[in-house]
């Protein structure tokens, strides 16, 4: 089970960004948990086509499902947002992923926002190495796109409500 831990930079005040994150309902994350999972699904495909590793069409059509948990202040005032991100249907990409968001200050108007959690070895992994590191390599930038869209988005909500 690969741990993950992705993080990025947001140029807007961290109160800011929780407030934002920690809004509930939170669907309005969902269509970037689905872009992610195509996109880090084609970065473990395209891996495994180079290794020459073996390739197994998913069974089922694809999916994804995102519970987001309560939100909750840790040690050193970060924020965290627990979540489990299923995905189903997809060649290269885990099945399951238990994570958290976490936003905390890094330094003044900078705000991290951090994408860490495990998860598991999608079904459709037939071989070993080979197969095992295109999958970790899938989650990572599951992880990476879903960080850099949230990203987007979050500054981009931010500046508008600022004009």
């Amino acid at each position: 089970m690969p741990n993950i831990s992705e993080r990025i930079s947001l140029e807007c005040e961290t109160i800011d960004v929780a407030e934002i994150v920690t809004h509930r309902p939170s669907d309005w994350m969902l269509p970037f948990f689905r872009i992610a999972s195509e996109e880090g699904d084609q970065i473990g495909v395209g891996l495994r086509s180079a290794m020459r590793s073996t390739l197994v069409k998913a069974s089922s059509p694809k999916n994804v499902h995102v519970e987001i948990g309560e939100p909750r202040q840790v040690v050193g005032g970060a924020i965290e947002v627990p979540f489990r991100w299923r995905a189903t249907g997809y060649q290269s990409l885990f099945s399951m992923f238990d994570g958290r968001l976490v936003v905390w200050a890094s330094a003044r108007r900078k705000t991290q926002l951090a994408v860490e959690g495990v998860s598991d070895v999608p079904a459709e992994i037939t071989d070993d190495v080979l197969g095992a590191t295109a999958a970790m390599r899938a989650t990572e930038a599951a992880a990476r796109s879903l960080l850099s869209k949230l990203k987007v988005a979050l500054e981009e909500l931010l500046r508008t409500q600022r004009r």
